[in-house]
């Protein structure tokens, strides 16, 4: 047996939340509508050019109903695995 070494998927938070809209069958407009935050903060998140703040965060987890400390803690961790 070898032991090789693989690398891994780093998901990020854009990732994550296009994969929570695909499994409930929203788009980003729908995102939007529901957190209040706009169309283009929206797709910002989605494509990795905004980072959450705690306030993001918070709506996130109302709209996915989750806990603001799970988005953050998603972006710190694939923030943290970038750095590595």
């Amino acid at each position: 047996m070898t032991n090789e070494l693989h690398s891994f998927y780093n998901a990020s938070l854009g990732d994550i939340i296009q994969d929570s809209l695909d499994a409930l069958r929203w788009d980003e407009k729908n995102l939007a509508d529901i957190t209040g935050l706009s169309d283009k903060l929206i797709d910002k998140l989605v494509n990795n050019k905004q980072q959450i703040t705690p306030e993001i965060a918070k709506l996130l987890s109302s709209a996915f109903s989750t806990s603001a400390e799970i988005w953050l803690n998603l972006d710190a961790r694939y923030q943290m695995r970038k750095l590595e």
